[in-house]
């Protein structure tokens, strides 16, 4: 190996293992994937088709945003700085999406444990579903449904309890009276 001198200092000479390539022009380069293009779990497909639904929470059908679901997200999902990936997207109006960004990540549940929704299993059957627009209206319909049934369910609950502890009792012994009068 032939050895140069550089400051007083004997290196090395490196030669290339391959000739040098020449220098492709920008305009000629394929573009760069962005991170959210690579990262796995994100569809412009799917996201697009969630812009097509009826919002989850009312009957709205127009301006519908794909809300990524914040809480309760499996490692590497979601962290500092990062959106969730589409996998965890629901549609909702502009209202609705609008009042869960104000609430907040930390109290995101809140906004789906009132209305008795089980959003991540909403977003699931979505992926399931998806790019099937068709079906996709259909999951959302079905959970729309089951959501107001247990809705009223728990309004009922929650006035029975009400009437009960009008007679003088404890919500604790209302609720536990209601619960033995179901036959729990």
């Amino acid at each position: 190996m032939a050895e140069r001198l550089i400051h007083g200092v004997k290196w090395p000479q490196q030669v290339p293992s391959k000739p040098m390539q020449p220098r492709v022009p920008a305009w000629e380069r394929k573009p760069r994937k962005t991170f959210k293009q690579r990262r796995e779990g994100n569809d412009p497909a799917h996201i697009a088709a969630i812009r097509k639904l009826a919002c989850a929470v009312c009957p709205e059908t127009r301006h519908i945003d794909p809300h990524h679901l914040k809480f309760k997200q499996p490692p590497r999902q979601r962290s500092c700085g990062m959106r969730a990936t589409d996998i965890s997207a629901v549609p909702l109006c502009r209202f609705h999406h609008d009042e869960v960004e104000r609430l907040g990540s930390r109290r995101e549940h809140e906004f789906w444990e009132e209305r008795c929704y089980d959003a991540h299993a909403l977003a699931a059957r979505l992926v399931r579903a998806s790019p099937k627009l068709e079906r996709m209206a259909i999951t959302v319909a079905e959970f729309k449904q089951t959501a107001i049934r247990m809705q009223s369910a728990f309004l009922r609950q929650q006035a029975q309890v009400g009437a009960l502890m009008r007679h003088g009792l404890t919500r604790a012994e209302a609720e536990e009276q209601y619960a033995a009068g179901l036959g729990k």
